[in-house]
């Protein structure tokens, strides 16, 4: 039956349907450590480049240091490419398993990774200054690890993009049903390294989104959050305006550095003046802010213009912003906030303390696309944020949940040992604790959940 359901699903074009039905095969055979399955069903191109016997080794490695897969979601809107982030049950280690498929439809260059490190805390303990983690629960900050720490927001900033989106669609000031044309968003292209962009634009003509080489302003909001488009993302803050993105932030008292636009505040520094390589990377490397600000408007106004010279910031930007030197200061530049704060503003919006029912209607199918299209994650989550239940039913679920605990309690030491407040800390370390052994206890547990 298990091997005959593969036949069946094997040979068709792929679908979402079907790339949910080929991960439940490939997840149910990982564990329970099937793997010559997992190795009958790949192409027979895979199998030519590795024997069974090595392929089992790997699997079975990976399977004694991992565990079961116990939690997953499907990340990718292409179907042609199946992406899934999973978490497996020894530790909180984030991985994937994804694969393509040839030109028959069989599973080609399937991959199951993992991250570098096997634990969450030792991987804030080893980079602290690359690591921020806060917990909000009901209004009270729970854990705070470096959270007050004020850094780059990057993509993080199109949360309030799309809060400001749903809260004008709300209230009619915008109609996300209208057509926006594709070259309008192309007007903020950097071809070669917004990437995300051209995913986008792949996805809507694959699903048959596009009508007359424009697409509705819904999807574009859409592919800003679920693709990551920074074309998007600047063409909505120029429709949107700082100004109402601004005062929206407001309501939630969120505080965080100057807004940019975002494509803009990047070819804010191309190499206008043709410099030498090394004059160009010092110029960079001394850039004051009066300069960046002054630039990056002048660039948007140009590109707003779809000018001459514009197009060719587009074209050939990629060559001076991919240099690692570029990107580390550029960074520098953009709007900045911390986990404390955005943790505060995804609590509220979770209480629902700010809008009413009609803009979670628009806001929560944007922020939760991804995760909500698993239904799996249907049949547990109402939305993105808040749970209906979790029911412990078999030992790893609890022996991973003990884990998490685990490592929870880790983390508010160390926030202690930062944070020198012990006091207030260990008391909510201890309820903490006593809050979730209770959950576990009567088997059932309400949480929120932060997400970025």
């Amino acid at each position: 039956m298990f091997i005959l359901l593969f036949v069946m699903i094997n040979g068709l074009q792929p679908t979402l349907d079907i790339n949910y039905a080929n991960f439940n095969i490939i997840k149910e055979a990982y564990n329970k450590q099937n793997f010559e399955l997992l190795y009958n069903i790949q192409s027979q191109t895979t199998k030519d480049q590795i024997k069974v016997e090595a392929f089992i080794k790997a699997m079975s490695d990976a399977f004694n240091q991992l565990g079961k897969i116990s939690y997953w979601v499907l990340q990718s809107q292409n179907v042609d490419y199946p992406y899934f982030v999973v978490a497996y049950a020894k530790n909180l280690l984030v991985g994937a398993v994804y694969w393509q498929y040839d030109s028959v439809f069989a599973i080609d260059k399937f991959v199951l990774t993992v991250n570098q490190y096997l634990d969450m805390t030792e991987y804030i303990i080893n980079n602290p200054k690359n690591s921020a983690l806060s917990i909000v629960q009901d209004g009270q900050l729970v854990l705070s690890y470096n959270g007050d720490r004020f850094q780059s927001l990057c993509s993080v900033v199109k949360i309030t993009v799309a809060i400001e989106f749903s809260r004008q669609v709300t209230l009619g000031e915008l109609d996300d049903q209208q057509l926006i044309d594709i070259a309008e968003l192309d007007k903020y292209y950097i071809q070669n390294f917004d990437n995300a962009h051209a995913s986008f634009k792949e996805w809507i003509i694959k699903q048959n989104y596009v009508q007359d080489n424009k697409v509705k302003l819904y999807y574009v909001n859409l592919g800003m959050i679920i693709f990551s488009s920074n074309a998007n993302t600047e063409f909505l803050q120029t429709l949107l305006t700082f100004q109402k993105i601004e005062q929206t932030q407001n309501l939630f008292n969120l505080k965080q550095s100057r807004s940019v636009y975002l494509v803009s505040s990047m070819l804010a520094f191309y190499n206008f003046d043709n410099l030498s390589e090394e004059a160009y990377i010092a110029y960079v490397k001394t850039m004051q802010e009066e300069d960046f600000i002054e630039k990056h408007l002048f660039v948007h106004s140009e590109l707003v213009q779809n000018s001459e010279q514009s197009q060719g910031w587009l074209a050939d930007g990629h060559t001076d912003l991919l240099r690692p030197e570029v990107l580390s200061v550029q960074a520098s530049f953009l709007t900045y906030s911390s986990t404390d704060q955005y943790s505060f503003l995804m609590d509220k919006l979770n209480q629902g303390l700010v809008f009413n029912k009609e803009f979670y209607d628009h806001f929560y199918p944007i922020i939760g696309y991804v995760p909500m299209s698993n239904p799996n994650q249907v049949a547990l989550y109402n939305h993105a944020g808040v749970s209906k239940y979790i029911i412990f039913r078999l030992k790893e679920d609890l022996a991973l949940y003990k884990k998490i605990l685990t490592v929870f309690s880790q983390l508010l030491y160390l926030s202690v040992e930062r944070n020198h407040s012990s006091l207030q800390t260990n008391q909510l370390h201890y309820s903490l604790i006593n809050q979730t052994l209770r959950h576990i206890n009567i088997q059932q547990h309400h949480m929120t959940c932060i997400q970025e």
